[in-house]
């Protein structure tokens, strides 16, 4: 969704208007205030598919409307409650115009056939749907109230709101289908909550230029159309964003989001492209452990239906979206540095080696030369060795296996006089020398010489550790074969050191 959003909802909405005055209307005006059951029975006694009622003020008779007045935002007694109430069925579009509700009022168990138009609403309080069902969407403009809520509603249509004003907007619970769930231009003074509610819509958008609060927890966002998308960023400013044990299958669009305070996004599962171009992270305020990235999630979006990540082979088109690739990284490094979660700061700078030596492997393809293949190739025994840097151990243990590799070598081939035993030659493709030669195994590897073939196995493995970090040979002279593989050793023990020892420096100093 481009910058026109923000012209398209306000027009459609005009667009919906316009087609509802050409339809037969009935007025319902009252500079007086009439009580929430009057307001519904106004709604049923009207004969016109289309009900308008504006300024009116809504006011709550306990003895009348006790149905209307239950604890808004308690849950503990809805099942109960619930059970007693029968569902109230609104067969017309109802369009609320600037209509004050007096006091704190809840809607519950009423179904919608036609589509709710709700604008210029202020409440004294808290305005709450429970166990609502809506068949048609949800339309609503300018809502200012102290807590405007859903709560085990199904939107079957989708739901659009603009210029949300209210401290605390939520919806819980619930269940949205359709094309489109909207909640545009978000007031800074308000904390949205999506709380424990499937989304099956084409697209949830959600927008703000005034640093709103978004808080989404425990949310699925899930649906089968290829066009679906989550989208939070289209130059949107938000002061916080948290985003709790939810689950994207869907594109997930952050695209040149900023988020001045907050950014939270903790134990939610991705298993769709995440965009993240142009987003303005806030310093030292950001929590978005990289397990939940992991595995080349993060896509830059180079056409209308093409995505580029970095596990994906590299092409000369793709030179943009690739750099703009390695900004997402950079940012997200420095995030990981500034928290000090160095396990994600690791994880995330070997998957962004991973696509630059894929990167270097194609340049390597295009143009085959000294330094393109030591460059490929430099890169990819990094990351063998050590991951790119990032993890000491594995160099270390990588090293090991090379000492004992040319330790076993020495053993077959040794230097010493009083050695268990003597190659025969370097005849060995002839048969007669290779059968010298097992003969001479099999005769000394008795048991009376095992101690002798441990000590000489032990004189081996010394031999190769002083090889491996250049000390000297000491007692132990390096004769005939085993002189040249102990230079041998001595150059792989200089480079694969310093580049180990590179490695601990970088992790200590993170």
């Amino acid at each position: 969704m481009t910058n026109a959003c923000r012209y398209i909802l306000p027009l459609s909405i005009l667009f919906n208007c316009l087609n509802l005055a050409s339809a037969q209307t009935q007025k319902l005006e009252n500079k007086k205030s009439i009580t929430v059951t009057q307001l519904l029975q106004k709604i049923q006694d009207s004969p016109s598919d289309t009900v308008r009622i504006f300024d009116v003020t809504i006011t709550a008779d306990p003895t009348t409307d006790a149905r209307f007045l239950t604890d808004v935002r308690g849950e503990e007694n809805w099942d109960s409650l619930a059970a007693s109430y029968d569902t109230i069925l609104v067969n017309k579009m109802v369009m609320l115009i600037d209509v004050h509700f007096a006091q704190s009022v809840v809607f519950p168990k009423i179904r919608f056939q036609q589509m709710l138009y709700l604008e210029k609403i202020s409440v004294y309080g808290d305005l709450f749907f429970r166990g609502c069902a809506f068949d048609d969407i949800v339309n609503g403009h300018i809502m200012e109230s102290y807590y405007f809520g859903f709560d085990r509603c199904d939107f079957r249509y989708g739901f659009r709101w603009e210029e949300m004003t209210s401290t605390h907007f939520s919806v819980e619970n619930s269940q949205v289908q359709g094309e489109i769930f909207t909640l545009y231009n978000v007031d800074k003074k308000l904390m949205a909550s999506l709380h424990n509610t499937f989304f099956g819509n084409v697209q949830t958008y959600i927008y703000s230029e005034k640093s709103g609060k978004v808080t989404i927890y425990k949310c699925r966002f899930d649906s089968q159309d290829p066009r679906a998308n989550f989208l939070i960023g289209d130059n949107s400013i938000f002061s916080t964003i948290e985003l709790i044990r939810d689950t994207f299958d869907m594109v997930a669009d952050f695209n040149d989001l900023s988020i001045k305070e907050l950014f939270q996004v903790n134990y939610c599962q991705f298993n769709q492209q995440v965009l993240m171009k142009g987003v303005n992270l806030p310093e030292g305020n950001t929590s978005l452990p990289w397990s939940q990235l992991a595995g080349n999630k993060l896509h830059q979006k180079y056409s209308r239906d093409s995505f580029f990540a970095g596990a994906l082979p590299y092409e000369t088109r793709h030179e943009a979206v690739y750099l703009d690739l390695l900004k997402n990284y950079s940012q997200l490094l420095r995030a990981y540095k500034n928290n000090g979660d160095s396990e994600s700061y690791n994880a995330c700078y070997t998957e962004m080696k991973d696509m630059v030596t894929r990167k270097a492997a194609f340049n390597f393809r295009q143009n085959a030369n000294t330094s393109t293949f030591f460059t490929l190739y430099l890169n990819r025994f990094l990351k063998i060795f050590c991951d790119y840097g990032t993890n000491p151990v594995k160099a270390l243990i990588f090293s090991m296996y090379v000492i004992l590799t040319f330790g076993l070598l020495y053993f077959v081939f040794p230097s010493d006089g009083s050695a268990l035993w003597q190659p025969p030659g370097w005849r060995l493709w002839q048969k007669t020398e290779r059968q010298a030669w097992a003969n001479e195994l099999r005769n000394h590897l008795t048991m009376s010489k095992l101690r002798r073939g441990f000590v000489q196995l032990v004189n081996a493995v010394a031999l190769s550790m002083n090889a491996f970090v250049t000390l000297g040979y000491g007692d132990m002279p390096a004769r005939g074969v085993a002189r040249y593989l102990a230079v041998l050793e001595g150059l792989m023990g200089w480079f694969l050191l310093s580049i180990f020892s590179a490695s601990l420096i970088s992790q200590i100093l993170q």
